[in-house]
């Protein structure tokens, strides 16, 4: 199996977060913060909105955080051939703050989730981890567009949300971290 197949099974994995829950265990909801909700299911943590159209994921299997973006428009999902993936193509910007562009992995063109792995170490600054730093910078609204519409959510309480999320992962990472990793991750990066 290639590493980009092992990634795609890892990434729709984690994108069952925001609809299903583990076999046999049912999702437990953590915290309510307004519109978002932390969820626990099994060893899977989520943050989603009450909408569905963004959330982020965390597993012992991944020892990071995964962003999700809900597919509004599938002419903005393309192919690319350097790397063999389709990819999620949006713009999304936090409250007034500058809009940037962004391409989130999908495992098949139809999927309705597009997935971003956040690396947590300070010093790797792609794409996804400025998506999350976007993520976190939202005070009152975070939006996201393509040619074909528009989709904002609230983030008056997504700070102290993803703070709770964070928290929860860590616990996750940490337990698990000594039999999976030979230098466990610095729990400063775990705060990003």
């Amino acid at each position: 199996m290639t590493t980009l197949s092992t990634l795609l099974i890892t990434l729709t994995s984690i994108a069952c977060l925001t609809g299903t829950a583990s076999m046999g265990q049912a999702p437990q909801i953590l915290s309510r913060f307004s519109s978002w909700a932390v969820v626990r299911s099994g060893e899977l943590i989520s943050l989603s909105s009450d909408s569905g159209n963004i959330g982020a994921g965390c597993s012992d299997g991944t020892m990071t955080y995964m962003t999700l973006v809900k597919i509004i428009d599938h002419s903005a999902v393309v192919w690319n051939p350097d790397v063999k993936a389709f990819y999620f193509h949006f713009t999304a910007w936090a409250d007034d703050g500058p809009p940037s562009d962004f391409k989130l992995l999908v495992a098949d063109q139809s999927d309705t989730l597009a997935t971003g792995i956040v690396v947590l170490n300070p010093e790797f600054n792609d794409q996804n981890t400025r998506l999350w730093a976007m993520l976190k910078a939202a005070r009152t609204r975070f939006s996201y567009s393509t040619p074909s519409g528009t989709v904002s959510v609230g983030a008056v309480d997504l700070a102290p949300a993803i703070a709770r999320f964070q928290e929860e992962c860590a616990k996750i990472f940490v337990v698990n971290a000594h039999r999976k990793l030979k230098e466990p991750i610095p729990l400063q990066w775990l705060n990003r």
